[in-house]
């Protein structure tokens, strides 16, 4: 081992001799120091003291500069310790905020989950009741009670006003000379052997033998009669009873009775069999003889026919609507699958006089045996295409017509279209009218815009015929914008209406509703659809027109609402719609409630139109229009129509009527799926409701 450590030695002075050689003034002079230190203790005691050392010593100016800086490093990590228990302090503060925000948020969700959890009828407004006899429960206007009923119980958050009967016979004021001659009826009383005996205020009815309230026309200047003890006051026809009348019928829709009450010599086979469902008020309308309505007074008429059919024909069936052999307006019916509805809307104008008649004719270019509702009457099961079936009056319907004296001061105008070939985008042209009853408050300034001179209501229907080719005509399918240009030249679209495309059919595009006009304004129609969908517009037919109404706004209001938005509409069951108000007129006659119920609070005419791009899996789907009124109040189906399942793919849908409402009537809509479900609603402007309630 000695040789190793003289190897050692060596190594160390060689290195002192070669550090040693530095200048010992520059900066950058230092001495080295090894130690070498042997294995064992002894060696290494040894070893150190005999040891050559090496030491490394820096300038005085470095040294003074490192002590500095190391002062100032001290200075920071003091600092540095400072800032770490600010923010230790920050964050102990920020976490107990945090558990503050956490509790709070907590508490917040807490809440909107009982608020979800709430029934709907926590949302009532005042003079609203929640009706659990419904499903879902929805909130409806407090009941009025009408006269002869007095309101027993006040409403409630789940109760409505309950009207009981007055007892005329108990009051103090005895109506009979003898109290035991009178006998107490709903809403009124008569007297045993006392006929003609009512009180004031009250006629003796002879028909039901009771005393009833005398009627109350608007102004005493009405009054062409007053009450009499037999008998009712009668008020102003042409102010009163006489601007307006409605009637409502169906087809006939069993086979077997309709065959048996066919009258080969007197019925067309062509025509369908009429069944009247609402006696007219007036003598305005008269049913013929089963298969014809005859109008009894000139005047003017709107149309309107909700139809749902089966048919086997191979392109389409069509059903019009025609008075003296003049088309008024017609709903044609594509072909679909054999146990699927195909339904469509009816709507038209026209002007009638005393004696004229209307039917209802059954036609098809491409179906010869269709033209008799039956087929061919010798043979029962006769495989030739041919209508099969026509959904009943529970499923769709019904016919009705609004009638309007000329003392109304109503316009009707109609027009056809004209035939053009376009892709794309498309703006519908008219030929001259055809029909005007005044050509300055409806005209033609162009092909492209109808033109109001007058404020009023409008009622309209379009229907234009098209044939299509081509994949991108069933993708993109067909929209019609209805737009109104103010006369300040804002071009306002009013509502959007869908129908899906079927390449190489004839299929008829349909845009009705209602809105308000100005001096000044036009009425447009824009067509939009794939621009690679080449479409041919109009036919050889009259089928292709657009009807026009105008009433007055001082026999009509308006209401037009729109499918509300943010509603989960999708899903199975039944549902009520619920729309939110876009224009009303005369908010004091007509009112809709988030619950989706219109509340009308004066009696009159209705016309509503609904309009809805939808698509579902049902076997079909059903939209309903319940009517509420009287004492006890009853749900009672008005109109509706139905739609088949519409295969995955958005369809249109109409449904279009007339009827009466008595004053604080309600109205709602009820949508119910049959057999599948309900995958969506457009909402908004393809979603359109509108309400005319002209005066009766």
């Amino acid at each position: 081992m000695n040789w190793s450590w003289r190897l050692l030695r060596l190594l160390a002075a060689m290195t002192v001799l070669q550090f040693s050689r530095a200048k010992p003034n520059k900066k950058d002079d230092f001495v080295l120091q090894c130690d070498v230190k042997p294995k064992n203790k002894t060696g290494m005691e040894r070893a150190m003291r005999d040891m050559p050392k090496v030491q490394l010593e820096l300038p005085q100016s470095a040294q003074g500069n490192y002590q500095h800086m190391q002062k100032m490093m001290v200075k920071h990590q003091e600092k540095l310790i400072e800032q770490q228990k600010t923010l230790n302090l920050q964050q102990v503060r920020l976490e107990a905020r945090q558990k503050s925000i956490d509790r709070k948020q907590s508490e917040l969700v807490h809440m909107l989950d009982r608020m979800y959890s709430l029934d709907v009828c926590q949302t009532c407004f005042q003079n609203e009741y929640c009706a659990t006899d419904v499903e879902p429960p929805i909130c409806l206007p407090c009941t009025i009670c009408p006269p002869g009923f007095m309101a027993t119980s006040m409403c409630s958050r789940t109760k409505d006003v309950q009207c009981m009967d007055v007892n005329e016979c108990e009051m103090n004021s005895a109506p009979c000379n003898a109290p035991g001659n009178c006998i107490n009826t709903a809403g009124g009383y008569f007297c045993i052997n006392e006929v003609g005996s009512c009180g004031s205020g009250y006629y003796h009815n002879v028909l039901n033998m009771q005393c009833e309230p005398c009627s109350r026309c608007m102004e005493a200047s009405h009054v062409l009669k007053p009450c009499t003890a037999f008998e009712d006051a009668v008020c102003s026809p042409s102010l009163i009873k006489h601007a307006t009348d409605f009637w409502r019928g169906h087809v006939k829709t069993n086979v077997v009775e309709a065959r048996t009450t066919r009258s080969p010599v007197t019925m067309d086979p062509s025509r369908l069999p009429i069944d009247e469902i609402t006696i007219p008020t007036d003598t305005f309308f008269a049913a013929g003889d089963g298969d014809r309505i005859i109008f009894k007074r000139d005047g003017m008429i709107w149309v309107d026919y909700n139809i749902a059919i089966k048919h086997t024909c191979p392109t389409y069936l069509q059903i019009s609507a025609n008075v003296q052999d003049k088309l008024v307006g017609s709903a044609r019916f594509e072909a679909t699958k054999r146990d699927l509805y195909s339904s469509a809307s009816l709507s038209g104008a026209a002007l009638v006089e005393a004696g004229q008649e209307m039917v209802l004719a059954l036609s098809s270019p491409y179906c010869p045996s269709s033209v008799s509702y039956f087929g061919r009457p010798d043979i029962p099961d006769d495989p030739a295409p041919k209508l099969t079936e026509i959904a009943n009056l529970e499923l769709a319907g019904p016919l009705s017509i609004l009638y309007a004296s000329y003392d109304a001061g109503a316009v009707v105008w109609r027009a056809r279209t004209r035939q053009n070939t376009n892709a794309g985008k498309y703006r519908v042209e008219y030929e001259q009218p055809r029909l005007s009853s005044d050509g300055y408050v409806i005209s033609l300034p162009r092909l492209d815009e109808v033109l109001f001179q007058d404020e009023g209501i409008v009622k309209f229907s379009l229907a234009q015929a098209t044939f299509s080719a081509g994949e991108p005509c069933r993708t993109k399918g067909y929209t019609i914008h209805v737009k109104l240009m103010k006369n300040s030249g804002l071009l306002r679209t009013i509502s959007r209406q869908f129908k899906r495309g079927q390449p190489h059919t004839d299929i008829l595009l349909r845009a009705s509703g209602a809105l308000l006009v100005s001096q000044g304004d036009s009425l447009i129609f824009d067509i939009e659809t794939d621009p690679q969908c080449q479409t041919r517009y109009g036919d050889n037919s009259p089928v292709s027109a657009l009807n026009i109404m105008w009433l007055p706004t001082d026999y009509a209001c308006l209401m037009v609402a729109e499918l509300q938005r943010g509603v989960r509409w999708s899903g199975a069951g039944t549902r009520i719609l619920q729309f939110g108000e876009v224009l009303n007129t005369e908010p004091d006659s007509i009112k809709a409630f988030s619950s989706g119920f219109l509340l009308f609070q004066k009696e009159g005419r209705v016309s509503l139109t609904y309009s809805q791009k939808i698509v579902h899996s049902c076997n079909y789907l059903k939209v309903t229009v319940y009517y509420i009124a009287g004492i006890p109040q009853k749900h009672t189906p008005v109109m509706q129509t139905v739609i088949g399942n519409t295969q995955a793919t958005y369809e249109g849908l109409q449904l279009v009527g007339t009827f009466n409402v008595q004053k604080n009537a309600r109205v709602y809509l009820q949508l119910t799926c049959r057999k599948g479900r309900l995958d969506d609603l457009v909402t908004g402007s393809f979603g359109a409701l509108t309400v005319v309630l002209s005066d009766p």
